[in-house]
């Protein structure tokens, strides 16, 4: 079974208050002006299955702490949870992460070897 993505439910991370992304296991495509959330939703979705968010990280002085929470929240407000399409739910937190299913490990850890592009 190919394990996709059903739901994606983003809070206080980055510039995304509150947002209900239903794929029910089809692709997703971010079109919109500038300021609207596009790269809030890839930065959530890497740092959910890598726990970093690299562009930030890898700039000498930032971290994840000072700059994935929502300017109006704290690091503690961060929650981040999907729903797959083999019934698994999982949420991540700042200081929890999900506890995976032997099932799931191979797609984190896939995700952590590989570079997450945002293009234009």
């Amino acid at each position: 079974m190919v394990i996709k993505i059903r739901n994606i439910n983003i809070c206080k991370f980055r510039g995304i208050v509150n947002s209900d992304i239903l794929l029910d296991s089809k692709s997703l495509l971010l079109k919109g002006d500038n300021g609207t959330g596009k790269s809030s939703i890839v930065e959530a979705l890497e740092y959910f299955f890598t726990d970093d968010i690299r562009h930030i990280t890898e700039v000498g002085g930032m971290s994840i702490k000072q700059h994935a929470p929502h300017v109006n929240f704290t690091t503690d407000d961060i929650n981040i949870e999907i729903e797959f399409n083999n019934g698994i739910t999982l949420s991540k937190s700042y200081r929890e992460n999900p506890k995976l299913p032997s099932e799931m490990e191979n797609y984190f850890n896939t995700a952590k070897e590989q570079k997450f592009i945002l293009k234009n």
